[in-house]
């Protein structure tokens, strides 16, 4: 019997071969030397002989940001509510109790002074779902300390993760909501560490994991520790497949770990981005190991570059779906990246559906047309499949150091966003610096089903202070989370895409039967009736303009006509194409533009058969 190749028609092999030649081009074209610069959390000036929060006097009104519906208010401040004049506080992290979600703990690095970049492990807490914080002090006064980590158990007994002058880490335990802490653990450890603890109820359940940079740290190649007493104890480091760094550390569905980063070894590799995973982990009565694949998130982690020039541009996020949906055990990596061309960083994201051993390409979030600065991204996924980002952004000031933080959402595992939406106001990031150039190295989020709990850094006060920003899909601004209006009745979901119909807008749906080699039928609603809609197609993602819709742009690069329909009354088109059989095995990017309302589609990401 034939093979299938053997059996198409000439101008089917011609157009499989178009294909082809693109995605090999595309993949020419991205490729580039890599980056090998060396970057370490070191100590360097003494303790400041002053602290600034001993001059009572030095005091003005705790910051409290508006920008719509959402507000950021400020956590380091005395016990009067104040911003506490000529200290500085950045790189936090957040943790929430599962037990009372009102009681959540916000550590940081904490500079005593502007003066001194002298870093100590600040910390403060909140019984009121952050409207409120106490700001007790330092872990250890007098004790440097960087790159806070905080996580919480099922219990809600909070962690606090620190690294210490000599490159290694203490694991600190609450057990009353973070007003006191206990002895501190020691738990190896080294440079750019992250932590995180199981709460899956399965067998690693309550289970502390550590991960770090390698050769910067106690262990040479060995970057990754685990507790299986509940924090006790640190059993002996392990190594890591391919070596991740700048990253962070999650717990699948059923246990399984994620570390994710840039390859370090034999050098820092900023141009290549890793997930390794560790099946066994979670067993107490295994030594854990991990496998790591390469991911392509359409560019590179950046260091140093203006917005903060001696930090980092942003880490490497993964986190994983353990909701009880279709989507339960998507793996997702998300970064700010450099990407080919003129437009210095975005942030993008890339899906595993099979638990990491494969990647889809990556999707651009920020969607705006311009060459803006998308740095500092940041990924948490809710319980029930919601994907939300933040990131800082300079698209409004043009300005590389003034920037405003926005914020998106996805229901349909990071194939669509919600339209960009600045969720503070502007800010200089150059403000404020504590002897050291740079805001910290990242912000730290934790989703729910309604919302997000974000602990970020930023300079309204003129200087550098961290803040607790609730964040909530808000399609139709009434100031009430998208999820508690269709919970409520508010609004009706009649489609069930966790979207409010009032906001729905022009959606692509996944073809039908998305086999290459025959014709595919493509369905799209919220169209303009009696208009004609184009769809198109690419192998990569980029950014493109639609011609006649000033500002608005397909999320692809070097798109080809893939059809077009007019819609019909209901606002339905429905386009067929068909998809070569050279493409079998191929993932095509599609997406759909209606002119004459300058709308576009979410961005269809199909692997053919």
């Amino acid at each position: 019997m034939p093979d299938r190749e053997s059996t198409e028609s000439r101008p089917e092999r011609r157009a499989a071969a178009t294909w082809i030649a693109l995605l090999a081009a595309f993949a020419v074209a991205q490729a580039g030397p890599a980056q090998t610069r060396s970057y370490s959390e070191r100590p360097d000036d003494p303790p400041a002989p002053t602290a600034a929060r001993d001059d009572l006097g030095a005091r003005t009104p705790g910051g409290r940001i508006e920008a719509g519906s959402y507000v950021s208010i400020q956590v380091n401040v005395d016990s009067e509510g104040r911003n506490i004049v000529g200290d500085a506080a950045n790189e936090p992290s957040i943790a929430v109790s599962p037990v009372d979600p009102l009681s959540m703990v916000v550590g940081w690095r904490q500079f005593d002074s502007v003066g001194s970049n002298f870093r100590q492990g600040g910390w403060a807490w909140s019984a009121d779902g952050g409207q409120s914080w106490t700001f007790p002090g330092v872990l250890e006064p007098g004790v440097f300390r960087s790159d806070p980590v905080l996580d919480v158990d099922s219990a809600g007994r909070f962690f606090y993760n620190s690294l210490k002058v000599d490159f290694s880490m203490d694991f600190w335990r609450s057990i009353d909501g973070g007003v006191s802490w206990l002895s501190p653990v020691p738990a190896f450890g080294g440079d750019k560490n992250w932590a995180a603890i199981d709460r899956t109820g399965g067998v690693g359940e309550g289970n502390v994991y550590g991960v770090w940079q390698r050769g910067i740290g106690c262990c040479g190649p060995d970057i990754f520790t685990r507790s299986t007493d509940g924090g006790t104890s640190f059993a002996s480091p392990v190594d890591v497949d391919l070596d991740p760094s700048f990253g962070v550390i999650a717990v699948g569905p059923d246990g399984e770990v994620y570390a994710t980063g840039v390859e370090t070894a034999p050098f820092q590799d900023f141009d290549t981005f890793i997930v390794s995973r560790s099946d066994d982990a979670r067993d107490p009565f295994a030594q854990p190991t991990f496998v790591g694949r390469r991911v392509d998130l359409g560019g590179s982690m950046v260091l140093g570059a203006s917005p903060n020039p001696d930090g980092l541009l942003g880490q490497a996020w993964v986190a994983v779906d353990r909701s009880q949906g279709p989507s339960r055990g998507h793996v997702y990596l998300l970064g700010s990246v450099n990407p080919p061309g003129s437009d210095p960083l975005d942030v993008k994201i890339a899906r595993s559906v099979d638990g990491g051993l494969s990647w889809e390409p990556p999707v651009r979030v920020n969607q705006d047309a311009g060459t803006a600065w998308q740095w500092f991204g940041t990924l948490s996924v809710a319980p029930n499949g919601r994907l939300d980002v933040v990131w800082n952004d300079t698209r409004a000031s043009g300005i590389s150091t003034v920037s405003q933080l926005f914020y998106s959402w996805s229901y349909d595992g990071g194939k669509t966003w919600s339209p960009d939406e600045a969720v503070s106001t502007a800010f200089d990031s150059t403000l404020g610096w504590p002897n050291q150039n740079k805001l910290g190295d990242y912000y730290d989020m934790v989703s729910d089903s309604a919302g997000a709990d974000l602990a970020w850094a930023a300079t309204f006060n003129g200087e550098q202070d961290v803040y607790y920003l609730r964040l909530f899909p808000d399609c139709n601004d009434n100031g009430v989370s998208d999820v508690t209006d269709i919970l409520g009745g508010a609004s009706p979901d009649d489609n069930g895409n966790e979207i409010p119909d009032e906001c729905d807008g022009l959606v692509l749906e996944d073809p039908d039967p998305g086999v290459a080699g025959g014709s595919n039928t493509f369905r799209i609603t919220g169209a303009t009736a009696g208009e004609t809609v184009v769809l198109l197609a690419a192998l990569d993602a980029g950014e493109t303009a639609v011609p006649g819709c000033p500002g608005v742009g397909v999320n692809v690069a070097s798109p080809r006509l893939l059809g077009s329909a007019v819609a019909d009354g209901s606002g339905t088109a429905i386009v067929t194409a068909t998809i070569p059989g050279g493409a079998a095995g191929m993932t095509i990017l599609t997406q759909a533009v209606d002119r004459t309302a300058c709308a576009r589609s979410n961005l269809g990401t199909y692997r053919y058969e």
